[in-house]
């Protein structure tokens, strides 16, 4: 008797990170996926399936990066498969001292446009969305285990109500969720350390067993380049490049709309500007490539900003950037570039390409707004255009990490020519994994990989790099340089990972087969590799296996979309319904099962149609609603409001600041009894003594909107340091 089996399931995972691991654990037996190269990788999986094993394969979709598709043939009726993942990835440092981490649970629809064959490569492209109810919720449960080197002070979640145990030498935690998650947001949390901003160099031992990268030791240099506040340039041409569609509508476009008045605000007199908004089409509020920032153009920026909304259709961004690519540089005005967006698009190599070709004169800035944006479109524009990203899906931090990203712009550049020196013993060349330094930008977290030989000792090492025709160093002491253990040799899959990024971003044929070398080495899967496995000792089918079409016309073919609740899942099964099977879902296993288990709905095409259409909304959640789609309702942030009354000049009226702070004449006499000041230096010195006060926390919103009023305050020789140093002892009194 032929064992039923399902053909293939092929399971649709959002990654932010290095996978170098992929297993499955069947009923009694476990499959290893071993790199390979993509197109033998296939090979391996297509004749295994068709000899009646089971088999796994897993791959970096071709579209996009952060996207990984899974493939398990000849599962049997009735068998669990549990699959298993590895990664590692580096933990990005928040403004306010937290390393984060960001377990990706929510992938959002993705916009593609109608020239475009972008998308999944198991996705049918000529099938329209069509989701329906998933009856049968899933949950995950999730536990963490942090370790270190330095200690914790504290460990929170954001989004979620975790459970904290930190261990007594405060170097290691565990963190639990008693009552599990559902997938409405990404899970993450947020890890304080003593000394984060502390210089720091981490040695970890290689596999000795291993040739190449894997063998040697490799260094992770942990560093936080300083550059001057002072130091922002009026000599950059920047262009805001907002997203419109309607996806951002909601809470995202309220969001959008204040960050780019607080960008207004903080742009230095004397620079050039432009707001470029794109949805199905886009728009420009200037005809030319920018103008010079004057309080007119200032203005007519604001009444773009007052009506903004998510009104445009589609993500059509690919236009709107080549549109101001197309556009003649300004001699003497380095142009900036920053984009805004959900990230919810697939043509992210035509875009990237599209970057990368004009890296050399235009930097790009990128924002992911919300859970699920794109990584490899946010990063990956910022990597291509020299620049730097942000993904923000905690609201609260838009704001903030947008406006830190717009401080990075107006820096002066740093210059290419980074060095590093490494003090060894014994005494080798130390090298740098990759060989191009990644971006710089003062007061950021920098993050660079060396390797060396296995049993070397670092005495010291010296980075040094160049702001203008300054030089600025940072050495660190044998004090600062650390030695760490760990099996599963993160730094080396981690350095692996930069390496290889950087290979395919060149994009040239000679570095095909270091490429494909590199990531079966290392076991880090790329575009130009696969994992596969597959049960040599057990066949599924007794009798010569049948061969089952390729898709989109194979039976009982399920493509899954794991990414509620507004992730897809969408498949075309042939209408022989004996043939079809449904899917459930639950901490992460797969469960083939009857269709008499009413988990997914099909509906005819039409009469005529051959193939039926099936879809299903994870997390137990229904289609997008009226409600879900409403403008989410904002509080009154009184800081943008602060900020939106500050004139071109970069002060503030007395009256604007009476009102703005709910304070009375007499109080402004008893001040100016004090300290000599006319009208609209008290109300600067107000705003800036309120600023200090009330919004500490959120310094990096509006440091650069204070330089412009501290600016104003030397114009008219006033000593604002001192000045507001007195306002701010008697203002305390008074809020």
């Amino acid at each position: 008797m032929v064992m039923p089996v399902v053909s293939i399931i092929i399971l649709y995972i959002y990654v932010k990170t290095a996978v170098y691991s992929f297993n499955a654990k069947l009923d009694g037996r476990s499959i290893t996926g071993h790199c390979m190269e993509k197109k033998k990788a296939k090979e391996v999986y297509d004749n295994a399936v068709k000899e009646g094993h089971t088999a796994i394969l897993g791959s970096e979709d071709r579209f996009s990066g952060d996207l990984l598709h899974l493939a398990l043939g000849n599962l049997p009726k009735g068998e669990y498969a549990n699959l298993q993942l590895k990664m590692v990835q580096e933990l990005p440092l928040k403004i306010d001292g937290a390393v984060d981490f960001t377990l990706p649970t929510v992938f959002n629809p993705r916009y593609s446009p109608a020239d475009q064959s972008s998308g999944p490569e198991y996705y049918p492209p000529a099938l329209e969305n069509y989701v329906t109810p998933n009856k049968s919720p899933y949950s995950l449960k999730v536990k963490a285990e942090v370790q270190g080197s330095f200690k914790i002070t504290n460990i929170k979640s954001l989004t979620d109500q975790i459970n904290v145990h930190i261990s007594d030498d405060e170097t290691s935690a565990t963190i639990t969720q008693d009552d599990g998650m559902n997938f409405d947001q990404d899970w993450s949390f947020q890890i304080y350390y003593q000394t984060v901003h502390k210089p720091h160099c981490l040695q970890m031992a290689g596999d000795r067993t291993s040739t190449g990268l894997m063998k040697d030791d490799v260094l992770m240099l942990n560093l936080f380049p300083e550059v001057p506040l002072e130091d922002y340039s009026p000599f950059n041409e920047i262009i805001l490049v907002v997203d419109r569609s309607g996806s951002m509508e909601g809470s995202k476009i309220v969001k959008a709309k204040n960050t780019l008045l607080l960008f207004l605000k903080s742009l230095p007199p004397g620079c050039r500007f432009n707001v470029v908004s794109f949805g199905s089409d886009f728009e420009t509020l200037f005809e030319s490539s920018s103008e010079r920032y004057t309080e007119s153009t200032l203005q007519k920026a604001l009444e773009l900003q007052k009506s903004m909304d998510a009104d445009m259709g589609g993500t059509e961004i690919y236009e709107a950037l080549r549109h101001v690519y197309s556009k003649e540089l300004v001699p003497g005005y380095p142009r900036q570039i920053i984009v805004l967006t959900d990230g919810e698009v697939w043509n992210i190599d035509q875009l990237i390409e599209l970057i990368q070709r004009h890296a050399d004169d235009t930097r790009v800035f990128s924002v992911g707004i919300g859970d699920g944006a794109s990584t490899a479109l946010v990063e990956g524009m910022a990597m291509a255009g020299k620049g730097r990203c942000e993904m923000v899906a905690d609201e609260s931090q838009f704001q903030t990490r947008v406006m830190g990203l717009i401080g990075s712009m107006l820096q002066e550049n740093v210059t290419v020519d980074l060095t590093v020196e490494c003090k060894v013993a014994p005494p080798q060349e130390v090298k740098l994994v990759p060989k191009v330094a990644p971006n710089v930008f003062g007061g950021q977290h920098l993050i660079l990989y060396a390797r060396l030989k296995p049993n070397s000792k670092i005495e010291s090492v010296k980075v040094g790099w160049k702001i203008g025709e300054d030089q600025f160093n940072c050495e660190l002491k044998e004090d600062d340089c650390k030695s760490v253990h760990d099996s599963n040799f993160s730094f080396h899959r981690l350095a692996a990972k930069a390496q290889l990024i950087q290979w395919l971003k060149e994009d040239d044929d000679n570095l095909h087969e270091d490429i494909i070398n590199l990531s079966i080495s290392s076991s880090v899967v790329c575009k130009l590799t696969s994992f596969v496995g597959f049960d040599q000792d057990n066949k599924v089918i007794k009798e010569k296996a049948r061969e089952y079409p390729t898709y989109p016309e194979m039976d009982a073919a399920v493509c899954c979309m794991m990414s509620a609740p507004m992730g897809k899942s969408l498949c075309r099964i042939k209408k022989n319904k004996s043939a079809t099977v449904a899917l459930e879902s639950y901490d992460q296993a797969l469960i083939p099962c009857d269709t008499s288990a009413d988990f997914m709905e099909y509906e005819d095409e039409d009469e005529g149609s051959e193939f039926l259409r099936c879809g299903f909304v994870g997390g137990g959640n229904g289609p997008p609603s009226e409600e879900n789609d409403a403008l989410v309702e904002q509080e009154k942030d009184t800081l943008v409001d602060l900020i939106s009354f500050q004139q071109f000049d970069g002060s503030w009226s007395l009256n604007d600041c009476l009102n703005l702070l709910n304070i009375d004449e007499k109080f402004c006499e008893t001040i100016r009894s004090k300290v000599s000041l006319d009208d609209i230096c008290l109300g600067t010195a107000l705003i800036l003594s309120y600023l200090e006060l009330k919004f500490d926390a959120r310094k990096e919103e509006w440091k650069i909107v204070a330089l412009k009023g501290h600016k104003f305050l030397k114009v008219n020789k006033i000593d604002s340091a001192e000045r507001i140093k007195y306002t701010s002892n008697i203002l305390a009194t008074q809020i």
